[in-house]
């Protein structure tokens, strides 16, 4: 019995790949973001890879990367999902969400509403790694 409980528990506390396959993250979606991706790098200083390294990675553990955080505000604010105070207006961010994810992606979203951080760089942040573990398969950085 210790052992069937010990090997669920390995199996539970086990870190959860990313979905990445032809079909996701959708194409359509980061086709559609490409021109703020690059302008939020530009401005921001983040690079591709540790975007990249930060939306594919398997792990939940920090990046602490000042460029990252304030690429991560950038995209919130070119999207027009948060105001100067970095408060976050869900239903605009819920409005940007396609259709075909909104099983996946509601979940993620409603868990994460109060973020913390010292400016706005820093609140980004915080609600990107809420995501990431409230949703570790489907999460994805545009």
């Amino acid at each position: 019995v210790i052992v069937l409980i010990l090997f669920l528990y390995r199996l539970e506390a086990r870190p959860q790949s990313p979905r990445r396959d032809e079909m996701y993250p959708p194409r359509d979606v980061l086709e559609e973001y490409r021109p703020m991706r690059q302008q939020c790098m530009a401005e921001s200083g983040a690079t591709e890879l540790i975007v990249e390294e930060f939306s594919n990675g398997d792990h939940l553990s920090p990046i602490d990367d000042r460029a990252l955080k304030c690429y991560m505000n950038c995209i919130f604010h070119k999207a027009e999902v948060v105001d100067d105070t970095g408060h976050v207006h869900f239903e605009k961010l819920r409005g940007k969400v396609p259709d075909d994810l909104k099983d996946i992606g509601y979940p993620m979203l409603s868990k994460c509403v109060d973020p913390i951080g010292e400016d706005l760089c820093e609140k980004a942040y915080w609600l990107h790694k809420c995501f990431k573990q409230a949703d570790p398969v489907h999460y994805f950085l545009v």
